[in-house]
């Protein structure tokens, strides 16, 4: 159990509020005794609650059960390697806590859950379609943080070759922090060469001669460069 404020600064008006009654303390020696007495607490606790609510006060109740997201990179950049990954999933399941749960996420541009947080998963392998062309760490960070239930201890594990061409995965772990979830990396050495290929090209069946027209090319790449196309 934690307190939590959602506008901390706000708590400076204490002091202030404890000076104010102070002096206009004195307003009261008219009162007998237990009179003044009764007034001062009354007014201090009404001002304690008012502030409390201005700052946004709650009580924040902590598990000791811990959530863990397992978050792993299925992009194109990771072909040669995904098994290592699952391979490791597969090991690291095997010293959960009976009572802690996992989920597991299946990433590229997008993301898509396999499990979600629950005490007892049988993980084989990735069986989600994703859009593998991009890795969008940032993105699978976010999402991976919302499946985490509010009151358990959180911690996300991204398994991943660490070669994002989308989002800012050094933004969101920021975020991460600042919301007290661990995040753990395991870093699979690629294995895979970098490639970029022509899939397709398409031109018109029939032309005139001087007539203009449009050529269509589709490339594919698994990492994130510069390319120069000449047409002869």
């Amino acid at each position: 159990m934690a307190f939590n404020f959602n506008y901390p600064l706000l708590l400076i008006l204490i002091p202030v509020i404890a000076l104010f009654m102070f002096f206009t303390s004195k307003s009261l020696k008219r009162l007998v005794k237990w009179r003044r007495r009764t007034m001062l607490v009354l007014r201090a606790l009404i001002f304690l609650l008012v502030v409390l609510c201005l700052a946004g006060f709650g009580i924040k109740k902590t598990s000791d059960k811990i959530t863990t997201v397992f978050l792993v990179d299925g992009s194109d950049s990771m072909a040669g390697s995904i098994t290592r990954g699952e391979e490791f999933l597969k090991e690291a399941l095997k010293f959960k806590k009976r009572y802690d749960k996992v989920a597991v996420v299946n990433f590229g541009e997008n993301s898509m859950v396999e499990f979600t947080p629950s005490e007892d998963i049988n993980f084989l392998s990735l069986q989600t379609k994703i859009n593998s062309t991009f890795t969008n760490i940032e993105q699978a960070l976010t999402y991976a943080a919302s499946l985490i239930p509010s009151e358990d201890r959180k911690r996300i594990v991204l398994v991943t070759d660490g070669r994002q061409n989308a989002g800012d995965a050094l933004k969101s772990a920021k975020v991460l922090k600042s919301q007290g979830i661990t995040l753990d990396i395991f870093p699979v050495v690629n294995t895979h060469q970098e490639d970029v290929q022509i899939k397709e090209i398409k031109v018109p069946d029939t032309l005139r001669l001087k007539e203009k027209f449009e050529i269509s090319v589709k490339l594919q790449s698994n990492i994130k460069t510069k390319a120069r196309l000449k047409l002869y």
